[in-house]
């Protein structure tokens, strides 16, 4: 018989029993996920906030194949570039309406 296959979010107990690359992998494939929310939550972001972001996520997965792989200054300069005390807040979001 098939094992069944539960869909949804890992428990914390369930990533806890995770080898910590498979998280660091996990992690990064949630933000590739949620990346497009970015685009459509903060539509005037600053073109080099948004490559940063993606170089991050990038970088994240290419170390977690092969920490070999990326050097140390490329995840510094994506480190520094994603952790930049310029980049703005997003816009605040609009209260939903009211049903008239």
């Amino acid at each position: 018989m098939a094992e069944e296959r539960r869909t949804g979010n890992p428990t914390e107990e369930e990533l806890r029993q995770l080898p910590r690359w498979a998280i660091v992998v996990f992690a990064a494939r949630c933000a590739q996920r949620v990346r497009p929310l970015v685009e459509r939550g903060w539509p005037d972001i600053d073109r080099v906030y948004s490559q940063a972001l993606d170089r991050a996520i990038t970088l994240t997965l290419a170390t977690a194949a092969d920490p070999a792989s990326v050097s140390l200054e490329d995840l510094r300069a994506a480190f520094n570039a994603a952790n930049a005390p310029t980049i703005p807040a997003p816009p605040a979001a609009k209260p939903p309406r009211a049903a008239p």
